[in-house]
């Protein structure tokens, strides 16, 4: 008699479950400088993920009955319960919404205190992680993203 084996969802997701708990570093992460800096404005700038994306995150930390809250009371409490969490937590937040929580032009002109004449000169020499559509006076306009962690990179070498 041969056993015939099919194929079905369940087996996929305790699949992809076992490949998650293997692909964990159990080593404890030091951050470095720019690490901190990215945890602070991930978590001071969680509002710029939609609210379906912070219950799913607030899920994945392991927070019970956050179904039927709003968007404000789900992203208050992910900001709180995300200080406790360690840092490898907040830095995978931060990958999987790189683009979201990036820096527009005016933010990369705050963090390293220069004009924006001074940011013309040298935005050649930032990476852009992608573009974000952005409603401007009732109009969509595309923007570009610049990369958090390069331009704290940036703003550490030229101290």
């Amino acid at each position: 008699m041969k056993a015939k084996y099919i194929n079905n969802k369940n087996d996929n997701k305790l699949y992809n479950i076992f490949l998650e708990v293997f692909n964990i570093d159990y080593k404890s992460y030091e951050p470095n400088e720019i690490d901190v800096f990215v945890i602070r404005d991930t978590i001071k700038l969680i509002d710029r993920i939609t609210t379906n994306e912070c219950k799913k995150i607030v899920g994945k930390i392991g927070i019970k009955k956050y179904t039927d809250l709003k968007e404000k009371e789900v992203k208050e409490l992910l900001k709180k319960h995300l200080l406790e969490q360690p840092p490898e937590v907040v830095l995978e937040i931060y990958k999987e919404h790189q683009i979201k929580l990036d820096m527009f032009k005016y933010e990369v002109c705050e963090v390293l205190n220069i004009s924006k004449w001074k940011f013309g000169k040298i935005k050649s020499n930032f990476e852009i992680s992608g573009t974000q559509v952005v409603n401007v006076g009732r109009k969509p306009k595309k923007c570009k993203k610049y990369d958090r962690r390069f331009i704290y990179e940036y703003k550490l070498e030229n101290k």
